[in-house]
């Protein structure tokens, strides 16, 4: 249960985050240019993309919820530093091979991929960090 508590609260500020760092002008300015080349998917209807993405969110975060829970963090640590190793470990697996394989085997604009590597890493952070606060 404290799993699932976890991970409805930690995606509604991660969800939050998502849109800010994605919607922000600059962002959305560069997906908009991917959209009229065909190098990224256009969505007929806004809200129903915002709708599976926070899903998938909650998803993911259950996921992670659930092997956070089931790790051993060191006991001297806090769950600030924690929840940072967390993040960082996020980023690791989330965030790094994407961005390689999407930069080795898609016609990607390469602002475009800074901006998802550099938001993915913040909002595996937001993710780390709030899963230790509930869990730890």
């Amino acid at each position: 249960m404290e799993v699932l508590k976890t991970a409805i609260f930690v995606s509604v500020p991660v969800f939050a985050l998502t849109v800010i760092l994605y919607g922000n002008p600059w962002v959305n300015q560069l997906y908009q240019k991917s959209m009229k080349i065909g190098t990224v998917k256009t969505w007929k209807s806004q809200g129903k993309f915002l709708i599976i993405n926070y899903f998938f969110i909650l998803i993911e975060i259950l996921l992670f919820a659930w092997i956070f829970s089931i790790i051993t963090i060191h006991p001297a640590t806090d769950w600030l530093l924690g929840g940072i190793y967390f993040g960082v470990f996020l980023c690791l697996i989330r965030i790094i091979p994407r961005f390689f394989d999407t930069f080795a085997m898609v016609y990607y604009p390469n602002r475009l991929l800074i901006a998802e590597l550099i938001n993915g890493c913040i909002i595996s952070l937001l993710m780390g960090i709030g899963i230790s606060y509930f869990i730890f």
